[in-house]
């Protein structure tokens, strides 16, 4: 039987001169991907303690342990027979792990069991729904997903689950292998209460694709990467970058989907980490070990977790004219009017961040885009749409308001004492960070979008990076 092995742990060909691949991290410069990749099967597997089993009518709750660790699992039935695997320390942790729930559209609703048991080697249950079958076998630690009575997916069946604890440094240790404290370039990660990535492998069984994990410039079907470095999700603001390959990007989703005719499985890997990903393996740099893995009826299952997202306006998949960067509002108007001269249809113009004032976002250049109504306006006459960017750093300015605003209200990202904001660098010189975990700081930078608020705007303007 066909069987694909994603393990969530990226090097590959097709070289362009323009990209420089030495400001590119590779597996062997992160410690926790060199970590997990020289794991092996038979490595310290984790096996179930059976007196723990909870089995209740929505989930069931074991404690795993092996010469290392004690973690506790907990196995979910979610509405749409969705499951829902969470794994965390047992007990008090030394430091609380980030758990990104906020990506999903709320608390995921649970479903009862239509049957459940549990003998000396495994607990199981059945979905109501659809009669699927979850197997939570003991020793070693797995869980087998079956659609009917087909095996479609199967976790920690290679015994691969890599579970790193927070701890106390001892006085004295050292480390070589970056567990403690590691730098890639002139960037220093340390680590005070040591490494705490986690990995785990998951099979597909019975397809012969999977697909997912974007955004990398590569083949819709995910590629084998026993010769290579794994997928890298962690974004990045990249704007050369080589095709063909699993290099990480802007953005980064960690969700894969295998298809095959009998079926449609996908799975989600709720961790916002960065996560490389073998394909053959999901090692993730922290958090908590969460995955939640859906057999599909429909496309529609997917928003309904995740919430929706607003449908593109027509004129966004259009023709857009973009560079970096228009000089002022005559440049613009040269370029809106050569398109009519040469019958080119073109439907949105595109400024980059040099049309704001010393790139203080919400603002114009006082001198080159000092009529931004009117320019606004003259596109919209012809049917077309500008694109301002806004991008997510804020300018050091005591002069700027969104800084001053920020700071006054306690805005900002802090830094590993949690007192004082973080100062990052930037294109405009020393910047700011806004936190958007907190609610208030997601309404306020919402709010800086309306029009008495981004001064200089019209109804018909719209923004990117935002």
């Amino acid at each position: 039987m066909r069987e694909l092995l994603l393990i969530f742990l990226v090097l590959l060909p097709n070289i362009l001169l323009a990209v420089d691949r030495g400001n590119w991290k590779t597996c062997d410069q992160s410690s926790f991907c060199k970590r997990h990749r020289e794991k092996s099967s038979t490595s310290d597997p984790y096996s179930v303690d059976p007196s723990s089993v909870k089995i209740n009518e929505t989930s069931i709750d074991v404690m795993i342990s092996n010469t290392e660790n004690r973690l506790k699992v907990t196995v979910a039935l979610l509405e749409d027979s969705r499951l829902r695997i969470f794994i965390n320390e047992a007990g008090d942790s030394l430091y609380p792990r980030f758990h990104p729930i906020i990506a999903l559209d709320g608390e995921p609703k649970h479903q009862n069991f239509l049957a459940a048991e549990q003998s000396p080697e495994s607990a199981s249950f059945v979905t109501k729904e659809d009669g699927h079958k979850v197997v939570l076998s003991f020793k070693p630690f797995r869980l087998d997903v079956y659609a009917k009575k087909s095996l479609v997916l199967s976790v920690n069946s290679r015994s691969l689950l890599k579970f790193e604890h927070f701890r106390e440094k001892k006085e004295g240790e050292t480390s070589d292998n970056g567990f403690w404290e590691e730098t890639y370039k002139s960037h220093q990660d340390t680590k005070p209460y040591g490494s705490s990535s986690v990995g785990l492998d998951v099979s597909y069984v019975g397809f012969k694709f999977i697909y997912g994990l974007p955004e990398h410039a590569d083949s819709f079907a995910l590629k084998n990467t026993d010769s290579t470095d794994p997928y890298r999700l962690y974004n990045l603001d990249v704007f050369e970058y080589e095709l063909e390959n699993p290099m990480a990007l802007y953005g980064s989703v960690p969700y894969v989907v295998a298809h095959s005719k009998q079926t449609t499985v996908g799975s989600l890997w709720l961790n916002a980490a960065e996560t490389w990903v073998d394909v053959h393996s999901s090692t993730a740099d922290k958090g908590v070990l969460a995955s939640i893995v859906n057999q599909f009826r429909s496309s529609n299952e997917v928003p309904q977790l995740t919430g929706v997202y607003p449908l593109p306006p027509m004129f966004s998949i259009a023709y857009h004219q973009c560079r970096w960067n228009y000089n002022d509002e005559a440049d613009v108007a040269a370029v809106h009017a050569g398109f009519d001269e040469h019958d080119i249809p073109v439907d949105v113009l595109w400024l980059d961040i040099e049309h704001t004032d010393g790139k203080r976002y919400f603002t114009w250049d006082p001198v080159k885009f000092a009529h931004s109504q009117q320019m606004i306006q003259q596109l919209e006459d012809k049917g077309r749409k500008l694109v301002t960017i806004i991008d997510p750093h804020i300018k050091k300015d005591d002069n700027y308001f969104v800084y001053k605003e920020a700071q006054e209200n306690n805005y900002f990202v802090k830094t590993t004492n949690g007192e004082s904001d973080y100062e990052g660098h930037c294109w405009p010189g020393a910047s700011m960070y806004l936190d958007f975990l907190n609610p208030e700081v997601r309404d306020y930078w919402s709010n800086k979008f309306a029009l008495d608020q981004y001064k200089g705007s019209t109804e018909t303007l719209f923004t990117g990076m935002t």
